[in-house]
């Protein structure tokens, strides 16, 4: 008995040895592309020829990607294949043989107007380097310019990143006309995706007068909700935070922000104009 359970588990365990080493050598079409409802949508910014590498992904994804050739990921390069880059499903390759300080402006190019997953194929680069540019938005490093196995599972990985936050997105997301509270991030994006960051106290009560919008909040829940403590009528610290977040949608001054009115003796409430 124990020598049959023995040899069950010696098959199960070579069976599954096999069907890895069938995936790790590439062909994942099916087991990415069937579990999302949505393909991926990949666009490379290289200064390399990468058509060779287009044409492996296609394979390996069943996704043609969006190749461009350049020396500089510049603005003008960006706006013009913004609608791409504001796709959820999106997923940029930089690929760089120019070094460490033009793949940092590309990076830098490329957070200033998305969020996008980004993977830096580039050579020679230190941990210092790595460590600085993960800090400016890099998901992902691979070591050198050509397409291999590892640089197939990157790909992977970054689909299955983009399915999770996909997921989530509803609800780490929240409208209010034109602008979008990014909860996760604790960022208010523009209409026209300028962003800036919040404080912790500027979330709680965005949050609380998104929640409760077109609702009169009084000092009291102001104060329970985002200060945890009783209201006390001195205390000054209300007003500065209401004063603080005004300030920061009056500095968008393209776009007409939220309004933040006093009703007074009682409370405040979000109007959006």
């Amino acid at each position: 008995m124990r020598k049959q359970e023995e040899l069950q588990k010696s098959t199960k365990t070579d069976q599954d040895c096999a069907i890895q080493r069938e995936r790790i050598k590439g062909k994942f079409a099916m087991t990415i592309t069937i579990r999302s409802g949505e393909c991926m949508k990949i666009i490379i910014f290289s200064d390399v020829p990468a058509m060779a590498i287009c044409d492996q992904i296609e394979t390996d994804f069943c996704v043609r990607p969006e190749c461009v050739i350049t020396g500089k990921v510049d603005s003008i390069l960006l706006k013009k294949y913004q609608a791409l880059l504001d796709t959820r499903e999106s997923l940029v390759i930089l690929i760089s043989s120019a070094g460490y300080k033009d793949s940092m402006e590309s990076v830098l190019g490329i957070r200033s107007c998305s969020s996008v997953p980004i993977i830096l194929a580039a050579n020679n680069l230190s941990r210092a380097d790595e460590y600085i540019l993960r800090n400016a938005g890099v998901d992902d490093f691979h070591e050198g310019l050509e397409y291999d196995t590892f640089f197939c599972l990157q790909i992977r990985s970054a689909k299955r990143w983009i399915d999770r936050f996909g997921n989530h997105d509803e609800k780490n997301n929240i409208r209010f006309g034109n602008w979008v509270f990014q909860k996760n991030m604790s960022v208010v994006v523009s209409p026209d995706r300028r962003s800036f960051r919040i404080s912790q106290k500027e979330y709680r009560f965005l949050e609380l007068l998104l929640k409760r919008q077109g609702d009169i909040i009084t000092r009291s829940e102001i104060s329970r909700y985002v200060f945890k403590r009783e209201w006390d009528p001195t205390d000054k610290s209300i007003d500065v935070l209401v004063s603080r977040l005004r300030c920061r949608f009056r500095k968008e001054k393209q776009y007409q922000g939220p309004a933040i009115e006093n009703v007074r003796g009682v409370g405040y409430t979000l109007i959006l104009n």
